[in-house]
């Protein structure tokens, strides 16, 4: 019987992937950089901050780096947008299982959540800062599993990439894969709202 779902954040509860290409790409223009070439696009979506510094922008200094960062992201705040049929799903899922999230986004995900008014609807959001290994790596997932003292069998995680399936399957729990037909997973989903249905099969 599944007991928990725990969600990525970017891309399964708010539509972001354009908004994290662009926001990547101003940081990079302001500081002269070139922008992201299609096939490194990617990266401003799965990378953690940390990460993305590191390979992007460690010339710059870290310092400035955040000061930027910081304020563009105050600026593009009001962009964001909840992905379809969510408020509507976790109203139905929130009387039945424990909602969690664990995503490579740093604390900025709860600024998110509370302009987007959905804080409220979950139990445990674990950022990037919570824990030392991201995704693909499981541990933010079994830090889950371990705060609530629940099994992998008793869990699904929903994510959008590669790394979300990595991660889910190294926990040991089963993985949902929004939108992404190349991106393994235990099972796929066109919209978010065809969760429900799965979490049925497993009564």
């Amino acid at each position: 019987m599944i007991k928990i779902v725990i969600f990525d954040f970017d891309g399964v509860i708010v539509n972001s992937t354009k908004h994290n290409i662009d926001f990547a790409n101003q940081m990079l223009k302001h500081f002269g950089k070139p922008e992201l070439s299609r096939g490194d696009e990617k990266d401003a979506y799965t990378m953690t901050s940390r990460e993305f510094y590191n390979k992007y922008l460690y010339d710059v200094g870290i310092i400035r780096s955040l000061f930027f960062m910081k304020r563009l992201f105050k600026k593009t705040l009001n962009e964001f947008k909840a992905t379809k049929h969510l408020n509507k799903l976790l109203k139905i899922l929130k009387k039945k299982y424990k909602l969690a999230i664990v995503t490579n986004r740093a604390g900025e995900t709860y600024e998110i959540l509370e302009y987007l008014g959905l804080r409220d609807n979950f139990d445990l959001i674990l950022t990037v800062e919570h824990i030392k290994k991201p995704k693909p790596s499981p541990e933010g997932i079994k830090k889950v599993l371990k705060y609530f003292t629940f099994k992998p069998s008793e869990a699904v995680y929903i994510g959008d990439t590669s790394f979300d399936s990595l991660a889910a399957k190294r926990a040991g729990v089963i993985s949902i894969i929004l939108k992404n037909r190349k991106d393994g997973g235990d099972y796929k989903i066109k919209d978010l709202f065809d969760i429900k249905g799965i979490l049925e099969k497993f009564k």
